[in-house]
């Protein structure tokens, strides 16, 4: 499942600026570790942590309807492995006009994982180049470099584990670990470029929250109107599909979300087929 745009690169050194956050409009960019030491064959966590101004938002790998995905390039020393971890769940935004948009509201923490080789280096710099769209009644692009040179100090360290364990926390559990039924009923029939998708979710309780869905990006698909209704234990999922090459995937890359009206958000990762297979 792709998370926004996230690229890494290996650099035996770094020309960037040393910088311990950033501000652009609406939006405050830093980064958090929980590396307090650098230990052979150690895994250490980095995420960016970005905080918006009240009533502003951020997207999401999809930014839905409207909007456009945030960004994150990273660069690290070379040697070092690195993982992409999944982002939290997305939250939806409805703007007049039905318009749809997923993304984050508050603060957002993007993390990553890096493997420390056998014989690791006393410090290592890395850096993340963020781009986003920050809206509310108005959008603002923004952008900042932001940098961070690990083992950090042992409060540094506490303060951003804290920060990575609940952005860990709220990232979607794969379909292993979900106790419901997805069946589809309709899809976009073989051959045609745009149709309807249904799919069906049967929930073992009535879910203690509102049921949305969240198509995630997948190349040669665009998937539009979507609506997620639940009654009982039963979740109906429809939307509008359209097929932009022979290519595209038979199923969209998702995550279904149970948001308790604390704002407390459970998602799931899960693949919907959306078309017929085409010979």
């Amino acid at each position: 499942m792709r998370f926004g745009s996230i690229v890494v690169l290996g650099l035996l050194s770094l020309s960037a600026i040393s910088v311990a956050a950033q501000e652009g409009p609406h939006v405050r960019a830093r980064l958090v570790s929980d590396a307090a030491e650098l230990v052979p064959g150690s895994t250490v966590r980095v995420g960016v942590h970005l905080v918006m101004d009240d009533g502003w938002h951020v997207y999401w790998s999809n930014p839905g309807d409207a909007g456009l995905a945030t960004e994150v390039s990273w660069q690290v020393p070379g040697g070092l492995e690195v993982r992409e971890l999944a982002w939290p769940v997305p939250e939806s935004f409805d703007s007049p006009g039905g318009i749809a948009s997923y993304g984050y509201g508050h603060e957002v923490v993007l993390p990553i994982e890096i493997r420390m080789p056998g014989d690791p280096p006393g410090s290592a710099d890395v850096t993340a180049a963020v781009g986003w769209l920050a809206c509310r009644e108005k959008c603002v692009l923004g952008e900042a470099t932001v940098e961070m040179s690990i083992p950090v100090s042992a409060g540094e360290a506490a303060r951003g584990r804290e920060l990575l364990d609940a952005a860990i926390a709220a990232a979607p559990l794969t379909t292993g670990e979900a106790e419901f039924d997805l069946r589809s009923v309709t899809r976009v029939p073989e051959g045609e470029r745009a149709g309807s998708m249904v799919a069906w979710v049967s929930w073992p309780e009535p879910p203690t929250g509102e049921v949305r869905w969240y198509p995630d990006v997948a190349d040669g698909l665009k998937v539009e109107e979507v609506t997620a209704q639940t009654r009982g234990n039963l979740t109906r999922i429809d939307a509008n599909v359209t097929v932009m090459n022979d290519d595209a995937p038979t199923a969209v890359p998702s995550v279904l979300v149970v948001e308790r009206s604390d704002g407390h958000r459970t998602g799931w990762r899960i693949d919907v087929p959306v078309r017929d297979t085409t010979n």
